[in-house]
């Protein structure tokens, strides 16, 4: 499946680019993430490149929040609300700044819409999200790099101040290998215990699956 949705992120025709782009996300194909990313940057179908946003947003590909940041300010509509939204997917709260910035002059009301939606995503204020949208962001980030992907599954399973020496170092691991990466780890490490605290409330978030 996976050579499959390659074959077609890079086909000549938008409709198929676009058919592809759903079963990445439909069978979690994080192999291709990078193509996606380097088709939201390129590609010249504004229709393409907006699904290509959304599709890095349920990714929770954070490899390609620089790109998105900017996408934000890409003059076609389509792209910046995309853009927006997976931002507020991705829970990237380093975000809220510009997309508030950009709010004040934006005057497209779907892209203000969407900017607005994700500022309160970060916030997990004011809105009720639905409960997988939520847990989603209880995961840690994703990386195509098998050694830090290991190490965030090894500090998963160690608690603080307990484990404090192989949490510093692990992590200091993570820092020397991606800087970027660890950044984006360290947000999310500050932010869980606000989504834990909110999962369970039922004020902000509905659709908790059913006891059996």
């Amino acid at each position: 499946m996976v050579y499959s949705i390659s074959a077609r992120l890079a086909s000549p025709d938008a409709n198929v680019r676009v058919e592809a782009l759903l079963d990445a996300v439909r069978y979690n194909s994080l192999e291709v993430a990078e193509e996606i990313a380097a088709l939201y940057k390129n590609d010249r179908i504004p229709a393409v490149r907006g699904r290509a946003a959304w599709a890095l947003g349920r990714m929770r590909f954070r490899p390609a929040i620089r790109s998105l940041l900017a996408g934000v300010e890409n003059k076609d509509a389509d792209t910046r609300t995309w853009s927006a939204w997976a931002l507020g997917e991705m829970g990237h709260w380093e975000a809220e700044g510009k997309l508030r910035r950009i709010l004040d002059s934006e005057g497209r009301p779907e892209v203000r819409r969407a900017i607005f939606g994700a500022i309160r995503k970060l916030n997990l204020n004011h809105t009720r999200e639905h409960y997988d949208a939520v847990a989603r962001r209880l995961k840690p980030p994703v990386s195509n790099d098998i050694s830090l992907t290991r190490r965030v599954r090894q500090l998963e399973g160690l608690t603080w101040p307990d484990d404090r020496d192989e949490i510093v170092r692990l992590r200091g691991e993570i820092k020397n290998t991606d800087s970027g990466f660890f950044t984006s780890y360290m947000e999310w490490v500050r932010k869980r215990p606000t989504i834990q605290s909110a999962i369970g409330d039922r004020r902000l978030v509905f659709g908790h699956p059913r006891r059996s």
